[in-house]
């Protein structure tokens, strides 16, 4: 979907804290959080992330503007 919309994603914004250390300590190397493999694979092994929202942000591509979903 992001493909098709011409979107990059530039990072997460997590409800609680605590999910982002926790994805941070699992993930130490991707600071910014954007794989979304990893993400994937994160929720899958933690679903009681998917219980709190998180927001993310994407920029269209060669857009200088970015905003959040």
């Amino acid at each position: 979907m992001l493909d098709e919309l011409g979107l990059e994603i530039l990072g997460f914004e997590c409800h609680h804290a605590s999910d982002k250390a926790n994805y941070l300590a699992e993930y130490p190397q991707h600071i910014a959080a954007t794989w979304l493999s990893n993400r994937q694979i994160y929720e899958k092994a933690h679903p009681s992330t998917l219980a709190s929202t998180y927001r993310f942000w994407v920029k269209r591509h060669g857009s200088a503007g970015a905003f959040r979903v």
